[in-house]
């Protein structure tokens, strides 16, 4: 996405459907000072790990797939973008993720 593009509209409805407001976020590109800033980041799918790991400040960084994190085995490419995709399509990804937070925070 390129800077403040809005969410998706099934994004926002996936969302929606779980009590979360998007309606007024955008995105932002991940940059040097983002992940200076983090302790930890958390990706989706194995080409944004790879490209945060290209980063400078990334080098004594973690920087893991959301499903490694919650215990999953790091294979395959982690979650799919749905971008693109149908309302269902949105709905089975946030799904996805909340299954996948809800077992990370549990191994806190």
């Amino acid at each position: 996405a390129r800077n403040g593009m809005p969410a998706s509209e099934h994004g926002v409805s996936a969302l929606r459907a779980k009590g979360i407001d998007i309606g007024e976020h955008s995105a932002h590109r991940l940059d040097g000072a983002h992940v200076d800033w983090a302790d930890l980041v958390v990706a989706m799918e194995e080409e944004h790990r790879l490209a945060v790991r290209e980063l400078p400040e990334a080098k004594a960084k973690r920087v893991v797939l959301l499903s490694e994190w919650a215990g999953e085995p790091a294979l395959g490419p982690g979650i799919a973008d749905p971008i693109g995709g149908s309302a269902a399509d949105y709905a089975k990804t946030a799904d996805e993720i909340e299954r996948y937070i809800e077992r990370a925070l549990a191994r806190l």
